[in-house]
């Protein structure tokens, strides 16, 4: 079954998850200035990680606020739903999108591996720290390709 998740649902008086989450730096490039730069060039070069959110495995430590609680539901004999008052607690082993947090997650861990890889790759982590948005990756280049390969 698939489940809808969004930190700012609540309960009328209550607060909702997002008040609580601490929403990070906005670490993610200016947008304009990637997509102004891009025209510019003769090669275009664009990736898209699949699933972005979903690639970033939580901590077990830190999967506890990501609780969720639902009622149990059932099938009747007719195949028809029905609610069982049975409470079900799932946790989040991804990263959920929808939290307050969710931007700062992928764009820092992204900072994490250009750090830790910079002396390995230097163009590859210049290009990948400026020219990504969360997940979509957008470049243009002048050199030819085939070069590069």
């Amino acid at each position: 079954m698939a489940y809808s998740f969004n930190g700012s649902s609540h309960s009328a008086g209550h607060p909702f998850l997002n008040n609580a989450v601490e929403a990070g730096l906005y670490l993610l490039p200016d947008v304009l200035a990637m997509l102004l730069r891009f025209p510019l060039s003769k090669i275009a070069i664009t990736s898209d990680v699949s699933q972005a959110f979903l690639q970033l495995i939580l901590a077990d430590e830190g999967r506890d606020e990501t609780r969720l609680f639902c009622y149990k539901t059932e099938y009747t004999t007719d195949g028809k739903i029905s609610i069982a008052y049975e409470i079900v607690k799932y946790r989040f082993t991804r990263l959920p999108f929808g939290l307050a947090s969710s931007p700062f997650l992928p764009s820092a861990s992204l900072r994490e591996l250009v750090t830790m890889y910079k002396q390995t790759y230097p163009i590859a982590t210049k290009h990948i720290g400026n020219n990504t948005h969360i997940g979509d990756f957008v470049m243009g280049t002048s050199t030819d390709i085939k070069k590069c390969v």
